[in-house]
């Protein structure tokens, strides 16, 4: 019972307590990441559409997402942003909006983008429209062909 009032005790406690702080503060690799951009064809929507995005893959790799609900006005153009990390286990989509005339009337619209690589079995998706802040994630098995519904928030 001795050894648990020596120095030599209480430096290997203060050792052990370093590693395991160490272990818990480590930093998360960094992960590379692969940028892709698409152009959105913006189509006439429906008066009920909500607000949500559809993730559709093929066979061959081919994503196509339309993000239905969404109200602009006649004239609007709309890019999108995939951010895929390099394990395709994360992908990141950022719309951006650009009202030509700010002064013309909304009417609710589907933006149709298409990209072309493959998201893997188990991905995280997040969609962050910037026009409207409004969001949508999920994780979602991928096995194409696949339809995956996105529902949108603020």
């Amino acid at each position: 019972m001795d050894f648990f009032f020596t120095t030599e005790f209480y430096i290997m406690a203060f050792l052990i307590a370093v590693v395991i702080a160490a272990f818990f503060f480590h930093p998360r690799r960094m992960v590379e990441t692969k940028t892709y951009f698409a152009s959105g064809n913006i189509l006439d929507g429906e008066p009920d559409d909500i607000q949500q995005v559809i993730f559709k893959q093929d066979d061959i790799g081919e994503i196509t997402l339309i993000h239905t609900g969404v109200s602009l006005p006649e004239g609007a153009e709309a890019s999108l942003q995939a951010i895929v990390d390099e394990d395709g286990w994360r992908i990141k989509f950022v719309e951006k909006t650009f009202p030509l005339l700010t002064d013309a009337p909304t009417k609710p619209r589907r933006i149709v983008y298409t990209l072309s690589f493959k998201a893997l079995d188990r991905t995280h998706i997040l969609f962050e429209a910037q026009g409207n802040s409004t969001m949508g994630t999920t994780t979602a098995d991928i096995t194409p062909p696949c339809r995956i519904a996105i529902e949108m928030s603020k």
